[in-house]
């Protein structure tokens, strides 16, 4: 569901991520991505599942009962999350720009082949959506929402999403001190830039992070109620701290909190 532009204008993004993800060893058996989010703890993944298992646990809180709504998965990847939508009972699309590979769209086959779930896949842009308005109950958002053009991508969740429907964005690092994302997004570009051996092309629309305060603005000027929430534990969160040395130049770390966001009736100016 790309158009021919969107096609050659994400060409060079979708050819380095593919190569990347496997020069830093995320494409694996299918073993490994049946018994996602769960990974071992000496696995080279461990902080990244364990950041999204603490997500999920919220998000099952928060989720209505599935029920046959239709739920959306943005930045679906191969799918993990999507199985998990399918299983709580929602009829799940996964979308996302790349439809190749075991990271992409093509490794859901691996969770359909099972035969006890099904979700649709869809090679889209996050922030131009091909559904019609108001066809969704639920849409997440894990791990994917810095690559985007923010705004552009609310805008076009709050079309198809229900009145009343969730927007959970988890798994995306935020920062309250943009400066500070922005010097993690260099140092990640960098890293990037060695396992390819050149330059990246630039993300498709984001700045590689997430600002809360400008998430939380665009949002409600997007038509969304808007709830943030820590998915840490408060005592991981002291013994992370006792454990930093007091350095008033080091940059702020990354948090990665579940923003939650109930459609409202009318757009502000908020």
């Amino acid at each position: 569901m790309l158009t021919g532009q969107q096609t050659e204008h994400y060409g060079p993004f979708l050819d380095s991520y593919r190569l990347l993800r496997q020069r830093e060893g995320w494409e694996r058996t299918a073993d490994y991505y049946l018994s996602l989010p769960q990974v071992s703890p000496n696995d080279p993944t461990a902080f990244v599942w364990r950041i999204r298992r603490r997500s999920l646990r919220e998000l099952d809180r928060i989720l209505p009962p599935g029920e046959g709504r239709w739920a959306l998965d943005l930045g679906a990847g191969n799918g993990w999350l999507s199985r998990h939508l399918a299983r709580r009972g929602y009829c799940t699309v996964a979308l996302d720009l790349n439809p190749e590979v075991p990271e992409g769209l093509e490794g859901g086959q691996v969770y359909l082949a099972r035969g006890d779930v099904w979700f649709g896949r869809v090679q889209a842009s996050m922030d131009l959506l091909p559904f019609h308005d108001e066809s969704f109950a639920v849409c997440t958002i894990s791990g994917s929402l810095y690559y985007a053009n923010t705004a552009a991508t609310l805008a076009s969740v709050w079309r198809v999403l229900q009145p009343g429907g969730l927007l959970a964005i988890t798994d995306s690092p935020v920062y309250s001190d943009p400066a500070s994302g922005l010097a993690m997004a260099h140092e990640q570009r960098a890293r990037a830039g060695g396992y390819l051996g050149y330059e990246p092309p630039p993300l498709p629309g984001g700045a590689g992070f997430l600002a809360q305060a400008t998430l939380v603005r665009e949002m409600r000027q997007a038509g969304f109620e808007v709830q943030v929430i820590s998915t840490e534990r408060p005592q991981g969160r002291l013994r992370q701290a006792l454990r930093r040395p007091f350095n008033p130049g080091r940059r702020e770390e990354a948090r990665f909190p579940a923003v939650i966001g109930r459609k409202a009736s009318n757009r502000t100016s908020i």
